[in-house]
């Protein structure tokens, strides 16, 4: 595991900055670990079908003028797993957590987390300058 890569500074800044005690902070850790690591077997499961889908169909170069083919229905059932990995994961936070606590918690995630979230890859590669590339 490379340096920093594990989460624990961020786990450890959200813990405070959530105002999570250390029980909490725990629970909040095996359960998101757990919902992680569940997703990811998912995703794999996916790219997998993908993979076999691009392979089939020209590795994703079609010809000119004609459509993509339709997604691999498996793909969809996969999806809806996924949302439901998710979903159970919140769920057994809530439990564990209470209703009142994990609607604060919720509440700090929506203005603080999810307020600052983006779709765009954090490790683009910078544009480049009249001077060439920025380094």
């Amino acid at each position: 595991m490379k340096l920093g890569n594990d989460g624990k500074f961020l786990r450890g800044f959200y813990q405070r900055e959530a105002k999570l005690n250390d029980e909490q902070a725990k629970l909040f850790d095996e359960i998101a670990s757990s919902c992680d690591e569940e997703v990811a077997k998912q995703d794999a499961k996916a790219g997998a079908i993908i993979d076999e889908a691009l392979a089939k169909n020209g590795n994703g170069k079609l010809p000119k003028g004609t459509s993509p083919p339709e997604p691999p229905a498996e793909l969809k059932n996969l999806w809806d797993e996924r949302n439901a990995i998710i979903l159970r994961a919140k769920d057994r936070l809530q439990a564990a957590f209470g209703d009142q606590e994990f609607k604060r918690f919720e509440g700090f995630v929506k203005s603080n987390v999810e307020a600052r979230m983006t779709s765009e890859p954090g490790n683009r590669q910078r544009p480049a300058t009249p001077m060439g590339p920025r380094r």
